[in-house]
């Protein structure tokens, strides 16, 4: 049975695939795996055509970057958002789930060489499955997965926010104080340039956003601004958007 969870998604895939073939142990340290244990931003790195498959390998290569937001209340995947996830995890024989899902030899993926069980983490949105890219994912350990998807197993990591340049990518921030924008409503500046936002009451959205000279560039349902970054680094962070009237201040703190 499919098990609901509300957790920040934002998303953002594994070493030792992609143009390695190097393989890496389950790490099982801590104990099972929880979908919570997984939210986070992830990231394409690589990837394996091991069959068949409806992608040719220099469209694969140019997915190398993207990003995968998973949380408990959003998950953005493929330039879609939802608001209503799922996950659902499951423990399955390697062997099996190679051969019956995937149609696949074992040692196909050698990412998973030498498992007996891998586990299936699918995620869903309302009362559906998540049918595009991110649907399903073949764990590798806490910090690495494979993404299957058009006969691609694509390789994602998790990003690390404290190892991010610049340091306001890839991290989950929260409005504390501006008198434009409501207190506690979020934004998440991946580093493919796909920008995340949600306000209290409102329908997440997503925009774009780049660097430039003098700061970044802001895209809101097509409409370009021009925004400084007054501050960033460690736990604060502080832009200016300039828009038709007065320009809009607003500051940032990590999300709860």
């Amino acid at each position: 049975m499919m098990r609901p969870f509300r957790a920040l998604l934002l998303i953002v895939l594994l070493a030792g695939c992609g143009s390695g073939d190097s393989s890496a142990k389950h790490d099982d340290s801590r104990g099972p795996l929880a979908a919570e244990d997984l939210h986070g931003v992830w990231r394409i790195v690589g990837h394996r055509i091991p069959g068949a498959s409806a992608m040719d390998r220099k469209t694969a290569e140019t997915w190398n970057g993207r990003t995968v937001f998973l949380a408990s209340d959003l998950f953005v995947a493929d330039h879609v958002v939802c608001a209503e996830p799922w996950a659902s995890l499951s423990t399955i024989a390697t062997e099996e789930l190679l051969r019956l899902e995937f149609h696949l030899d074992p040692g196909s993926l050698p990412a998973l060489k030498g498992r007996e069980h891998t586990t299936l983490m699918e995620i869903g949105c309302g009362d559906g499955h998540w049918d595009r890219f991110g649907g399903r994912w073949l764990i590798v350990d806490r910090d690495r997965a494979l993404v299957p998807w058009d006969g691609v197993f694509f390789a994602v990591e998790r990003v690390d926010p404290a190892t991010a340049a610049p340091p306001f990518v890839d991290r989950v921030w929260e409005v504390t104080e501006s008198a434009q924008v409501a207190v506690r409503s979020r934004r998440v500046f991946l580093s493919d340039g796909t920008l995340v936002m949600t306000s209290p009451g409102s329908t997440p959205a997503l925009g774009t956003w780049q660097s430039t000279d003098d700061g970044m560039l802001i895209t809101e349902e097509g409409i370009s601004y021009p925004t400084e970054i007054l501050e960033s680094g460690g736990d604060r962070f502080r832009i200016r958007i300039h828009g038709p009237g007065d320009p809009a201040d607003i500051t940032f703190g990590p999300a709860s």
